[in-house]
């Protein structure tokens, strides 16, 4: 059977085995998109002898712990990452598992001591150590393109930056509207919007020894009920449901002075209707 030994230990450890086998063979095809991976005929044959790629994630996690609701609430958490409900997204989205809990097998969650600023400081150090020049504070009024190729960025001040690729960091149906020129530009108005988050921050003069690094809070419901809310009832509808609360201080003691703890809070919502104005977000 797909349950290992141990009870609950062996279940996890048969979960994350078929979970490891999405991620070595689903990657480059769920996530990637290239059909012509070479891992394509490695991972048709484990399918047909062992994964369940043809259940949707719920349905996978029922096989592994089926008595235990808030395992599987648990182990559903992540497909928040790729804007889908556990009871939509294929299981191969079980790959996102293996990323952050297999250390066994190399992966895991990293964190970077200093905070994730130390990520872009130390970026900035090493491109310019290459002869790259940043500039801030230069906003682009849009996208040059020629002949069918993004050939470099106008500024709002008039002046043009040429460049071979063009990468942008934006929201993405905001770029395409605002930056791109419109005869190029997708339009993405009947396009569905994945689920959105809202995230708060606090700095506290006081430390919450009941945290760890990474905590989820459940909701009452451990079933359907707060994915519904997400992704099948109107906005207005909403009710929050599971939440993540980061306290980095457990593994940083540098993130806050000493006795005080730094934590977020990510509360996944659904997306505001297309056109809805500043009382609509603040409702």
């Amino acid at each position: 059977g797909p349950r290992g030994g141990r009870g609950g230990a062996g279940s996890l450890d048969a979960y994350l085995a078929t979970s490891r086998a999405f991620l070595d063979g689903g990657w480059p095809l769920a996530i990637e998109e290239r059909l012509d991976a070479p891992s394509l005929p490695a991972f048709v044959a484990a399918a047909v002898r062992q994964l369940p790629v043809f259940q949707s994630h719920d349905d996978m996690l029922r096989r592994y712990f089926p008595n235990s609701a808030k395992a599987r609430a648990l182990l559903a958490f992540q497909d928040l990452y790729v804007g889908l409900s556990p009871f939509q997204a294929p299981a191969v989205f079980s790959l996102l598992q293996a990323m952050e809990l297999d250390v066994d097998a190399g992966y895991g969650i990293k964190y970077p001591v200093g905070g994730f600023d130390e990520v872009r400081r130390k970026l900035e150090r090493a491109c310019t150590a290459l002869g790259v020049e940043i500039r801030t504070g230069a906003d682009v009024s849009r996208v040059d393109v020629d002949d069918g190729r993004a050939t470099g960025v106008t500024l709002a001040d008039g002046s043009r930056v040429a460049a071979d690729a063009i990468v942008i960091n934006a929201d993405l149906p905001l770029a395409e509207r605002t930056l791109v020129p419109s005869d190029r530009a997708r339009n993405f108005e009947k396009a569905k919007s994945s689920s959105s988050v809202v995230s708060l921050s606090f700095a506290l003069d006081r430390s919450f020894a009941a945290l760890a690094h990474h905590n989820i809070v459940f909701a009452d419901d451990l079933g359907p009920g707060p994915w519904d809310s997400l992704f099948s009832r109107p906005a207005a509808d909403w009710a929050p449901g599971h939440f993540y609360v980061h306290c980095p201080t457990r593994s940083d003691p540098s993130a806050a002075p000493p006795g005080c703890d730094a934590i977020t809070v990510l509360v996944p919502t659904p997306p505001l209707p297309r056109g809805a104005g500043d009382a609509a977000a603040d409702a």
